[in-house]
């Protein structure tokens, strides 16, 4: 059994849809990251104690700006497409800034390693500055 990294995503399956080949699709929803204080011994599931991590949020101004950037950065993208892009836009504009940067960065970021930084990092502002610079990046490579 591999180790637990030290922090985690909690969460719940919104919706799935079965594909092909056994696997499926999921819109899994965060409610909230932790970091594991210790794993406890179960015979069937891997279970931990676990201490919530707070966000550290900015002015309410400032997390509207960022919401805008992020807003605009999307509406400009090619990343999204269809009814996907509508539904995330409309929850662009309307959730906290601080889940809509974790649903972003679960859908936009693929690499792992970013992923740990950013579920390691408390300041919301510092998550969206960096999907910020991941969309910016994607729009000007000619990606999104």
């Amino acid at each position: 059994t591999p180790p637990l990294k030290p922090l985690v995503g909690l969460g719940y399956i919104e919706e799935y849809k079965a594909l092909e080949e056994g696997r499926y699709a999921m819109v899994v929803r965060g409610l909230v990251r932790a970091k594991i204080e210790r794993e406890v011994e179960s015979p069937i599931y891997r279970r931990a104690h676990l201490t919530p991590i707070e966000n550290v949020l900015e002015t309410p101004e400032r997390m509207d700006q960022l919401r805008g950037q992020i807003v605009a950065l999307l509406e400009r993208s090619k990343l999204l497409r269809g009814d996907t892009r509508e539904e995330v836009l409309s929850r662009a504009r309307e959730e906290p800034v601080e889940r809509l940067v974790d649903e972003l960065s679960g859908v936009l970021i693929n690499d792992p390693e970013t992923l740990e930084i950013l579920l390691a990092e408390t300041r919301v502002a510092a998550r969206a500055e960096r999907i910020i610079d991941h969309l910016e990046t994607a729009i000007t490579v000619g990606l999104g």
